[in-house]
């Protein structure tokens, strides 16, 4: 969140329009059915990105499986080829099998949903073509296989349809083409041929479909994050100043707090409380009392000057305002800048005694957090600090600093 939860500047208006911008975006495509499978450019990076980290594990469990049962052919060969059994298994177990199981550990260390499409590929491009080869021995009539690994690659694995449709395509016309050679010595089986198209067809098909559900679920994803970020950020906004809540603030301060006790940063806690606000809206009203609010949470925003810088309304009439790794004189500035830009406001209050306008008193703590300290102690050094602000007859700061 930065300094705050909300900035209430050009920025966050331009922070807006951009994820407002996205949403447009991601309901076009929506709209759009995806037929060609394709988001703009920086969506298309994000999903490629969501698409890696969630297929990665179905692609290690599906290489695994898919190496077991291109190895248990091997009892195939023996029964029913076995006057070649022997080149077929030195083709199977000596080539082919060691370049699976390669790709399988490879998947362990990629890095990129590119390489994992492209380690995929080289999977069917190496089955099938062990295949094609053992067509080119028996001439043609071992093609169920190829029919399996083609299936498998569109179905089974996560391949992207354009990486399904160029490995199983340039399997496929590696066996058309093997047939070709062999169309002297036997006729071409026209049937294995249109068996294997047919199941290209159906098995691109169903990848196709596959890829373009996973893109409308993954946009569907990306609508219901926006929603639920929407949400949190209301959630951490204090609905009438239109600046963080004490939710946010405790967050905040928990996480910075930690910081700062591991890297020695100094931490400075303004706690700003209104002078006499309850007979201000006692003599004025409610509706007078949240703007006097309002505008005194503009204040605070005008010296929140550092990305560190943190303000809060930490409930009723009291503000906090956190400065880290600022110096003690410097935190007392913007408190005593705050103090009286306050009071230059010169919002009426007929009941203060202390005023004729609005005035404000607080209490400044000051500490390098040490490993032993509780921020709590910090919040009960600001709180004693206000108090003493206030015995001492409001509109006015003071400065506790921990030793």
């Amino acid at each position: 969140m930065g300094g705050s939860t909300r900035r209430y500047t050009t920025s966050e208006a331009e922070g807006t329009v951009e994820k407002r911008s996205r949403k447009e975006i991601i309901e076009e495509a929506l709209k759009k059915d995806l037929p060609y499978l394709r988001f703009e450019k920086e969506l298309e990076r994000e999903f490629l990105d969501h698409y890696f980290r969630h297929s990665l594990n179905q692609a290690r469990f599906a290489m695994f499986l898919g190496s077991v049962f291109y190895a248990a052919y091997g009892l195939l060969d023996y029964i029913m080829f076995s006057e070649v059994k022997t080149t077929f298994w030195a083709i199977r177990y000596g080539i082919i099998l060691p370049g699976l199981l390669l790709v399988f550990i490879a998947l362990f260390f990629i890095k990129t949903e590119r390489m994992l499409q492209i380690w995929l590929s080289l999977a069917i491009l190496l089955a099938g073509s062990s295949v094609v080869v053992y067509n080119k021995i028996i001439l043609g009539d071992f093609y169920i296989g190829l029919i399996l690994i083609i299936l498998f690659g569109c179905v089974v694995l996560p391949l992207r349809f354009r990486y399904a449709a160029i490995s199983s395509l340039a399997v496929t016309s590696a066996y058309i083409g093997i047939i070709g050679i062999n169309i002297h010595q036997k006729p071409v089986p026209v049937n294995n041929v249109f068996d294997l198209i047919t199941a290209n067809a159906f098995g691109l098909f169903a990848c196709y479909l596959l890829e373009k559900y996973k893109r409308k679920e993954y946009l569907q994803l990306c609508l219901l994050n926006l929603e639920k970020d929407k949400l949190r950020e209301l959630s951490l906004v204090d609905g009438l100043t239109n600046i963080a809540n004490r939710r946010a603030f405790n967050d905040f301060f928990s996480r910075e707090w930690s910081r700062a006790q591991r890297f020695g940063h100094t931490v400075a806690l303004l706690l700003i409380d209104v002078d006499h606000f309850k007979l201000y809206n006692d003599a004025l009203g409610h509706q007078a009392g949240d703007e006097c609010l309002c505008r005194i949470a503009g204040v605070l925003n005008l010296y929140r000057r550092r990305a560190s810088d943190f303000v809060a309304r930490y409930g009723g009439e009291e503000f906090v305002f956190m400065l880290l790794g600022a110096s003690s004189e410097y935190a007392i500035e913007v408190a005593e800048a705050i103090r009286m830009k306050v009071k230059d406001l010169q919002i009426p209050h007929p009941a203060s005694g202390i005023d004729r306008n609005v005035t404000i008193s607080i209490g400044v703590a000051f500490c390098v957090p040490t490993r032993e300290m509780e921020k709590e102690e910090l919040i009960k050094m600001a709180d004693k600090a206000l108090y003493q602000a206030k015995r001492n007859g409001r509109n006015r700061v003071v400065f506790l600093q921990d030793h």
